[in-house]
């Protein structure tokens, strides 16, 4: 439920009423649903009874901010903590900000809350670990499976997100924002770094990537990025010959400008 809805129906005489079954669940598990039910009283006791592990206090936060808690947010959050931090490391790291609530406007205000608690001097060691829990962020938050507002990725950014992934990366953002056909994200992405000429996972460059997925708006980005419209792919074309056997006149128009 949207919190402010939520808030909105309390304060005119609502009430939180739990399942059955979710009131047999242990300390731990009441707290997440409390949570998720944005039962703000109810969670206040839980954590007072039996306050949580470092490790499941993160688990909680990363429920609060999927579920667009504010509350929550403010019982839990310390200063050390930080938006960019990583938090359930199996079966995989991830960024806290990768559990960011897709509800369409709770999502901004969320992010946006967390950036704001975000201290600078909070930001998260820069190791390998979380250099490709960054890029995972980075790919979620560009692909076009769920479709992420750009000011999701605007704000991750600016707070230091780095936009070109490690080397050893297979899928890249800026490859993701082209599949996606988002200009806008690949402006942003171009903007704070992001290598055009990067080999993709299919070979070839962001140009090609472009012409393959028919992003033809993308294309003048690129080149103005620095695009290499003489680099090949893996069977030794160059965007414009790829775009010739797609039969894309768009793309080859710009790539043969």
């Amino acid at each position: 439920m949207h919190q402010a809805l939520r808030d909105l129906l309390l304060a005119h005489g609502g009430r939180v009423i739990w399942p059955q079954y979710a009131l047999e669940y242990d300390a731990p598990q009441q707290q997440r649903s409390a949570i998720w039910y944005h039962d703000h009283v109810r969670l206040d006791e839980l954590l007072t009874q039996t306050p949580p592990d470092e490790a499941y206090r993160h688990q909680l936060l990363s429920s609060a901010v999927d579920a667009g808690n504010g509350h929550a947010l403010d019982r839990l959050w310390r200063p050390q903590d930080h938006a960019l931090m990583c938090i359930d490391k199996i079966p995989e790291p991830r960024l806290l900000v990768e559990g960011i609530t897709k509800h369409e406007g709770t999502d901004v205000a969320t992010l946006r809350n967390l950036v704001l608690r975000s201290a600078p001097d909070a930001f998260p060691t820069r190791d390998a670990v979380w250099l490709n829990a960054a890029n995972s962020c980075l790919k979620d938050f560009t692909s076009r499976i769920v479709e992420r507002p750009v000011a999701l990725l605007e704000m991750v950014l600016a707070l230091g997100l780095p936009a070109d992934p490690p080397a050893d990366a297979q899928r890249t953002p800026l490859e993701g924002a082209i599949n996606a056909l988002s200009e806008a994200k690949v402006a942003l992405l171009l903007a704070h770094g992001a290598n055009p000429n990067r080999v993709l996972y299919r070979g070839g460059n962001a140009l090609h990537e472009a012409v393959l997925c028919k992003a033809t708006d993308c294309i003048p980005l690129l080149l103005q990025a620095g695009a290499d419209r003489t680099q090949c792919d893996r069977e030794g074309r160059t965007p414009l010959q790829l775009a010739v056997v797609k039969r894309n006149k768009a793309a080859q128009k710009l790539l043969a400008a």
